[in-house]
């Protein structure tokens, strides 16, 4: 684990919120409320509220102290604060989306957050030191994702769809790189980083329209997602050599306060190479889809292993699940497919009314319509005169918009 001190710089919290004293009293108050909480944590961890003088939390002491120093450091408005101290906020979401900031030991801050809340996260799943291996049975593979959150699934695909797949996506990937639309990420920013990222498949190929009705699609999808289940994000990540690693999160961070009894939706990752740790094996927390598992500190790989497998397996997992991609420390590109599911009800990360060409919505049958949000299911995806089950494109004609009466 990395204990030692990391400087980090934190930014000034934004200006659009400017807590009050009344905002930082109530929040301090709260803190001493709590003190008992914090005594079996070391160190002290300054709390700063982007206004007025920092808190100085002694843990161990059960105490507020004048100074430093300080094992950590967390920036946050006082609401936000008391929303983490309440459970309606998860602290790790919350760095993850800037919510927060932080500095120093993350670790101490996570578990500063997480006492205040009386939560005592695990780093680990306790009787648990295997985890899931490559299985050809669904069966099995359905086992390991109910019990570590993940399953590793191999021959998914066949030679001949990998070669389809992998190579209508290197042609995209260099086209849009050529065309200077590609998005890059990782130590350079969007525009010169390592990794790149395809957006939206469902317009770039036909290819990846079929992958969707891959049969590994409903068998894994169905029973926890029920009927209807939708296309959420639909990706591919092409991790590049000398990438940093993506910080751990989880793929319902947005549903705060957080869900933790259910998935509200599940991952499939196709691999198109053969997938190891030494080029970007997506790093993964085994169990923590589970209530209190999790990462102390969001931003190292500590305690995560690597989903490895060849090309054409599968890695099926919870959106609970904590994991980020790894870093690549080859010379070549790691090419993987990202598809992303959520439960009929959940807004998808990508709009597809507003993200899918027309030409290619023109072309689904009923089977892509459901997935893409095109029927109206429970009340969801309908418009003014919903029917149950019926399909629902845009048209703008036959809306009902502004009228006035001619007598």
């Amino acid at each position: 684990m990395a204990d030692e001190l990391r400087a980090v710089d934190i930014p000034a919290v934004s200006t659009m919120r400017v807590a009050t004293d009344e905002d930082i009293r109530s929040a301090v108050a709260l803190i001493r409320e709590r003190l008992d909480r914090l005594k079996d944590l070391d160190g002290v961890i300054e709390v700063n509220f982007g206004s007025g003088s920092p808190v100085y939390v002694d843990c161990k002491g059960g105490r507020l102290v004048d100074s430093g120093p300080a094992v950590g450091r967390l920036i946050a408005h006082p609401d936000d604060l008391r929303r983490i101290a309440n459970g309606k906020l998860d602290p790790r979401s919350a760095m993850l989306f800037s919510i927060v900031k932080v500095g120093g030991h993350v670790a101490s801050v996570t578990r500063f957050c997480d006492r205040l809340a009386g939560q005592h996260s695990q780093t680990h799943m306790d009787g648990y030191p295997e985890f899931p291996k490559l299985t050809a049975d669904w069966k099995t593979a359905a086992n390991d994702l109910e019990k570590f959150g993940y399953c590793l699934i191999k021959d998914v695909l066949s030679p001949e769809q990998v070669a389809i797949l992998r190579n209508r996506l290197v042609e995209q990937a260099a086209a849009e790189e050529e065309a200077g639309v590609s998005w890059r990420e990782g130590r350079a920013g969007h525009k010169d980083g390592p990794t790149q990222r395809v957006w939206n498949l469902a317009n770039k190929g036909d290819e990846f329209l079929d992958l969707l009705k891959h049969p590994v699609v409903d068998y894994f999808m169905r029973p926890t997602l029920g009927d209807h289940y939708i296309v959420s994000n639909y990706l591919s990540v092409i991790a590049g050599p000398g990438n940093e690693p993506q910080q751990l999160h989880y793929d319902q961070t947005g549903v705060q306060p957080g869900v933790t009894a259910f998935p509200v939706g599940m991952n499939i990752l196709w691999f198109l190479d053969d997938v190891t740790e030494a080029n970007g094996g997506t790093r993964v927390f085994p169990g923590s889809h589970e209530v209190h598992v999790g990462p102390d500190d969001i931003f190292v790989s500590d305690g995560t292993v690597a989903a490895e497998g060849p090309a054409g397996s599968a890695m099926v997992f919870d959106t609970r699940l904590w994991h980020g991609t790894g870093a690549n420390r080859t010379d070549k590109r790691r090419h993987v497919i990202i598809t992303l599911f959520y439960r009929a009800w959940m807004r998808p990360q990508i709009n597809p009314w507003t993200s899918i060409h027309p030409r290619v919505s023109a072309k689904f049958d009923e089977t892509l319509k459901t997935l893409f949000g095109y029927r109206c299911t429970s009340t969801h995806g309908g418009r003014e005169d919903q029917i149950e089950g019926e399909f629902n494109g845009y048209d703008p004609d036959a809306l009902i918009c502004e009228m006035r009466p001619k007598t």
